[in-house]
């Protein structure tokens, strides 16, 4: 019977990324990793799934990079699909709402790739925009407050989170993805 999926799952270690300000940065990084197989092969020696990103160490980790990974493990594992998902906080300087000072925040990443049994790569790229919101609950409760019983009600903040998936065909910063996300939040002044 053929094995539908094997691999590591939350192996870590520092991986180089590229910033859109030149500097590499080495995140921690918790890399999981799958192969389907024929049914007449019993496995795979799961160190060769993490050896492969030891031979790549020194690199700059990025889709272009799972993708060759991928090619790889179809190689020298004769996989049949592959699959490889990277995951890592990435930190980035932001001005903060009110005081216009600036400092870090660290959104959730993970780069995706899978490799189909045709050899057809998809790359994705996961991104946890946070940002700040007025609770809905909140919101509704002191404009009831208002209204219904001429009470001044202010509603409170949460911070909220939205998963942003894209799939590419070519290169994108992640810091665009957080300035589309900002452009999107940001209130519009008339």
């Amino acid at each position: 019977m053929a094995i539908q999926q094997v691999g590591i799952h939350n192996f870590r270690l520092p991986l180089r990324y590229a910033s859109r300000t030149g500097e590499p940065l080495l995140l921690e990084t918790s890399v999981t990793g799958t192969v389907s197989l024929e049914a007449h092969k019993k496995g795979i020696n799961m160190s060769r799934v993490m050896r492969t990103f030891y031979e790549h160490k020194d690199a700059t980790f990025d889709l272009d990079l799972l993708e060759t990974l991928l090619l790889d493990y179809r190689t020298s594992l004769g996989s049949l699909d592959a699959y490889l998902i990277l995951r890592f906080n990435y930190p980035m300087v932001n001005e903060s709402l009110r005081s216009g000072l600036a400092g870090y925040q660290y959104y959730q990443v993970a780069l995706e790739a899978r490799m189909d049994r045709a050899g057809v790569v998809r790359k994705f790229v996961h991104f946890d925009f946070v940002y700040s919101s007025t609770c809905p609950c909140s919101y509704e409760l002191s404009q009831h407050a208002i209204q219904e019983r001429g009470v001044a009600a202010v509603p409170h903040s949460q911070r909220s989170v939205a998963r942003v998936s894209v799939e590419l065909n070519g290169f994108l910063w992640l810091e665009e993805v957080r300035d589309l996300c900002l452009a999107r939040c940001t209130p519009r002044r008339k």
